[in-house]
């Protein structure tokens, strides 16, 4: 997948642009259950070359008194040296996530653009949901979908020209 900076941004859910070394962050904080959820896009160079997104679920303390956090999702894109942007690097729960699923790129921006949606109208995201509506094949050729062919494209002089010959037609 090769976006074009504004193309990236916007799938990452990032409106407007950003410039260089701008991060847009976006946070929730659940006060009955003491969780913070927090997803962040940043620019990482002054001229735009390196973006990065993450998403961070913090727990509080753990009764050892570390910290109880978890990096859900993280994510690299590099400008290439045509000026497009390709995601080099990215974990999902913990995993390499690169090449793991067919349009992995399209749909690690989709779940990040709903994570982002959720924290934005007020709720510690339910990951596993996200990740059953995001993850999945919306169907087509090649994506587990029905796929098919092409329709034949059946021409009605055919059809008569067989019929004038003495055939039976169907």
């Amino acid at each position: 997948m090769k976006l074009t900076y504004g193309e990236l941004l916007d799938k990452l859910g990032v409106s407007p642009v950003l410039s260089g070394y701008e991060t847009k962050p976006w946070q929730y904080y659940d006060a009955e259950k003491e969780i913070i959820c927090a997803a962040e896009v940043r620019v990482m160079d002054g001229d735009c070359d390196e973006v990065e997104a993450e998403i961070m679920l913090d727990k509080g303390l753990k009764e050892d008194g570390t910290s109880d956090m978890e990096i859900i999702m993280w994510l690299q894109a590099k400008k290439s040296a045509n000026g497009k942007y390709t995601i080099h690097n990215c974990r999902f729960e913990g995993k390499n996530f690169v090449n793991e699923l067919p349009s992995w790129e399209n749909k690690i921006c989709r779940f990040f653009k709903a994570v982002v949606r959720e924290i934005k109208s007020g709720h510690i995201p339910d990951f596993d949901e996200i990740k059953e509506e995001t993850m999945k094949d919306k169907g087509g050729a090649g994506q587990g979908g029905q796929g098919g062919g092409r329709a034949p494209k059946i021409k009605g002089n055919q059809l008569l020209n067989d019929m004038k010959r003495g055939g039976a037609g169907f």
